[in-house]
């Protein structure tokens, strides 16, 4: 079983250069289980991901505002070869807590954990 995750929140920020980077990836890659970070809340793009990778479940739970692109939000996904079913997840919302990087201040988000298991 080949097993991929990828943090894709920079997608929003150049969408027209990144996706055809992902779609040629993801169509060579023979991946089993792809799991996606701050996927964004597009269901087209979650069709196109899944048509690329002959995926049979897909799954999608949106968990934060958008940083990137403002009225969207992101989640995680699942897309696997196989039918799974989500058996848990756990929801933490952002810390109250100010981060500072390079001077600058950071937004932090809120996290989303998912788990899905075969029946």
């Amino acid at each position: 079983m080949i097993v991929a995750t990828w943090n894709i929140g920079s997608l929003y920020a150049d969408y027209s250069q990144h996706i055809q980077t992902m779609q040629s990836w993801i169509e060579t890659a023979k991946i089993d289980l792809l799991c996606l970070q701050e996927l964004p809340d597009i269901h087209s793009l979650q069709k196109q991901i899944s048509q690329w990778g002959h995926f049979n479940s897909v799954y999608f739970f949106p968990c934060s505002p958008s940083h990137v692109c403002i009225g969207h939000h992101m989640g995680v996904g699942l897309f696997c070869k196989e039918i799974l079913k989500p058996v848990d997840y756990f929801f933490l919302p952002k810390p109250l807590t100010q981060v500072f990087c390079k001077g600058h201040e950071e937004t932090l988000h809120d996290k989303f954990f998912l788990a899905a298991g075969k029946f």
